[in-house]
């Protein structure tokens, strides 16, 4: 038997388990091979004499202890484990109660059910730290109890869902939280069920659910963030977690939570004086800590959804991931955590009480000091009252509050009173007014009077998206990314006026990843969108366009990319949502017409001009031609094709909140206006060689099929080059392509179609010579090769 250490004596609550705990440690000495289920049984099958309650009491106690032992002795970075399993334990022995309370419900009353037979389940959520799986050696637990629904119990004596939940919960809470000789399991706290203590002991989901929409309060979200679902089935669990996630967590950044989070932040503020040694309360300490966590989880949860998670010990990490904390702080954090928990996790264990204070008792302090591997308190303290400034300061820096007017020079002042009158603030709220002025002062002393008056025009345009005001106080980085862009590039002022949900982009500036089909497709497939729900479908993909474009500049504004790649860039992200809207509006139509007509990998789609040769811009349309790989077509296909290509056009050119995907020119088709919006592939082949105008022939020098298989590409590149190859009179091409120039000048007024016409005329004209020019992907390459060949060029 493993010999009883002598420090043991300094915590008399495990010096009096000392006999159960060397029992276990012969079966069992490493904390990670402790199963509770499989130890539960042992004890059940050997104290047959004892029983509910005192198995129960005395089961917790001599575990507690023993996990407490095996921990005692474990390096710091382990304690995460122990605190997995103190919550193991809570978590089976209140399933251990409730399995003892519904047995007697079921006898007595039978087993609830709904109208149409069904059972009603009964749901236990676990709060606190409990329910984010770090709970405490004597924490209480925070339970909340749920049921789905109306129903009556179908025994001798039948009981409403209500009344027959309200008793089962009684008698779990009496199984856990009644006091005998044996002390008690664990204390039950169900304050934080809808209405507190003045509301019922147990609710439907529908009321829960309601009473979370329609009156929950922030600190509710704090409480339902760290909700674990410990009891009941997983499938009715799940719906209710879908109910609630939107409570919690809301789908744009919520910085709206920063008005409540300064009522609390000063409220712990107040109380830090009044728990100077309080591990949990006082200045840095855990709550601080958790608090900062949480608060970062409820600004940032619902855009970045991994954020979300009941655990604390995990967001460290992740909110250092996604750079919410910096690297230099997310350590501190999360070490000065892991100190606090295990050092009150130890104090707890001395009598087994919810202490979080630390004592005047040397010898204990001592004791602790040593297991931790110091030499004395003194030294350790040192450790740690450092931690918890460095923590405290931390807590101040990221709630603090920006500088004001006052601090701005004589002239400064001045133009912050013109940028206000400028924004005509006379019914603004008095508080929003205040955090304006806060805003521009930062914004004079942090750039120049131009760069202000371009910020200004932001701000007007922002004004009634009261969180983007108040993300742009309080988050200085997001700030100063506004200011450095407003700087650079006219293109930032525009987009961030017109689409200010953009600025949620600007917390940290990631490395640019070139844009190809595989990483557009990553990043689709995480932007969250249903795709059973039309409008969200539709500003899903505008919005993500924006987000490309908008990261794109932003990398060329930063020198990442050089400004010659961006055509390309662009190119590549048309195609990728031109993909997607192909297949999603062929879902559509065979979900309207049904199946049975036209495949997905029927329709081709050519691309002219700018798509066709990488050189998209910003404003680029999309000049497009829609081909039916089919020699024949029925009625019932041609009707299919045209509502297929209808819902194309509709998807990429109708006006949303984020605004449109491309303008669409649909001019180069055959016959132009007066054709029909669909081809087949034998249709276009013939009217290319035998119908299409000069012009047509040099459009075509520009153009690329963007939407088909490996074979369809083949035959457009080989019909293409065969019309392109055609012997032809230089002086008729000449002639047309003159003709052409002058109409447009006469349509558009601007001369600039000259030089392309000129470029693809010598293809028409060459071509037939020097089939290499066939593979110029782009114009600038074209012009150099023609000059390489001595051939007529724009300059002639």
């Amino acid at each position: 038997m493993t010999p009883k250490p002598d420090w043991l004596s300094v915590f008399p609550f495990l010096d009096s388990q000392w006999s159960s705990i060397a029992s276990l440690l012969e079966s069992c000495h490493d904390l990670a091979e402790y199963h509770v289920v499989e130890d539960w049984q042992d004890f059940e099958s050997s104290h047959p004499y004892l029983d509910d309650f005192a198995r129960l009491r005395q089961f917790r106690k001599s575990r507690m202890a023993y996990l407490a032992y095996l921990d005692f002795q474990l390096p710091l970075n382990q304690h995460v484990q122990t605190m997995q399993q103190i919550t193991a334990l809570a978590d089976h022995l209140i399933q251990q109660a409730f399995q003892l309370a519904g047995k007697e419900m079921l006898s007595k009353f039978g087993q609830v059910k709904d109208r149409v037979g069904n059972r009603v389940n009964f749901h236990v959520f676990a709060l606190g730290k409990l329910g984010t799986n770090e709970l405490n050696f004597s924490s209480d637990v925070d339970l909340v109890f749920v049921y789905d629904g109306p129903g009556v119990s179908d025994g001798n004596r039948a009981l409403d869902a209500e009344a027959y939940f309200t008793r089962l919960g009684q008698k779990i809470i009496k199984l856990l939280d009644h006091y005998t000789t044996d002390g008690l399991v664990y204390r039950v706290d169900m304050r934080l069920r809808p209405f507190g203590s003045a509301g019922p002991l147990v609710c439907s989901f529908n009321s829960m659910s309601q009473y979370l929409i329609h009156e929950g309060r922030d600190w509710e979200r704090f409480a339902w963030m760290r909700a674990r679902h410990i009891i009941g089935a997983t499938e009715s669990a799940q719906k209710i977690r879908q109910e609630i996630s939107p409570f919690v967590y809301r789908k744009h950044l919520d910085y709206s939570v920063f008005e409540s989070l300064a009522g609390i932040k000063k409220e712990m503020s107040l109380t830090h004086h009044e728990h100077q040694n309080d591990l949990k309360h006082g200045p840095g300490g855990i709550r601080v800590i958790e608090f900062i966590v949480q608060s970062l989880q409820l600004v940032f949860g619902g855009r970045i959804t991994h954020l979300q998670g009941v655990s604390i010990y995990p967001r460290f990490s992740q909110l250092k991931q996604e750079q919410k904390l910096s690297d230099e702080d997310a350590e501190l954090l999360s070490d000065t955590w892991m100190w606090l928990r295990k050092l009150e996790n130890m104090l707890q264990m001395v009598n087994d009480t919810d202490t979080h204070c630390i004592p005047e008792n040397s010898l204990l302090l001592n004791t602790i000091a040593q297991l931790w591997g110091f030499s004395q308190w003194q030294s350790m303290n040192e450790q740690l009252q450092s931690k918890l400034l460095s923590t405290h300061e931390v807590f101040g820096h990221l709630f603090s509050e920006v500088q004001s007017s006052d601090e701005l020079s004589q002239d400064d002042h001045w133009s912050l009173q013109k940028l206000l009158q400028q924004l005509s603030l006379q019914k603004v709220p008095r508080e929003s007014v205040q955090k304006i002025e806060q805003l521009l002062t930062l914004t004079l002393q942090k750039s120049s009077p131009d760069v202000a008056e371009d910020f200004v025009v932001l701000v007007k345009a922002i004004l009634k998206r009261p969180n983007y005001l108040l993300m742009l106080l309080k988050e200085h980085n997001v700030h100063q990314n506004v200011l450095n862009l407003l700087a650079t590039d006219g293109y930032f002022k525009a987009v961030l006026t017109q689409y200010p949900v953009l600025l949620e982009q600007l917390f940290e500036h990631q490395p640019f990843k070139v844009m190809t089909a595989q990483s557009l497709s990553q990043q689709w497939s995480e932007a969250v969108v249903e795709e059973d729900d039309l409008e969200q479908w539709m500003e899903g993909l505008r919005y993500f366009k924006l987000v490309q474009q908008f990261n794109l500049m932003r990398a060329v504004s930063a020198g990442e990319i050089s400004p010659s790649s961006v055509g390309a860039q662009l190119t590549q992200l048309a195609g990728f949502i031109l993909q997607q809207v192909v297949q999603y509006s062929w879902q559509e139509t065979e979900l309207k017409l049904g199946q049975g007509h036209l495949k997905l990998d029927t329709l081709m789609v050519i691309a002219y001009g700018s798509m066709a040769v990488n050189a998209m811009s910003l404003t680029s349309d999309l000049d497009l031609v829609f081909v039916l790989d089919q020699s024949t077509v029925s009625a019932d296909d041609r009707l299919f094709v045209q509502r297929w290509i209808k819902r194309i056009l509709h998807h990429l050119s109708s006006s949303m909140y984020h605004g449109q995907l491309y303008e669409i020119d649909l001019q180069l088709r055959p016959n132009g206006q007066s054709g029909t919006l669909v081809t087949t592939a034998k249709e276009f082949a013939k009217y290319q060689q035998n119908e299409a105008w000069t012009w047509e022939h040099a459009a075509m020098v520009k153009s690329k099929l963007v939407v088909g298989t490996e074979a369809q590409k083949s035959w457009h590149q080989s019909l293409r080059n065969h019309i392109l190859t055609q012997p032809r009179s230089a002086e008729k091409v000449d002639k047309d392509l003159d003709e052409m120039a002058a109409k447009l000048r006469q349509i558009k007024s601007e001369s600039k179609h000259n030089n392309d016409l000129k470029l693809l005329g010598a293809v028409l004209k060459y071509s037939n010579q020097y089939p290499e020019l066939l593979a110029c992907d782009d114009m600038d390459e074209l012009e150099r090769r023609l000059v390489e060949l001595s051939l007529n060029t724009v300059s002639d």
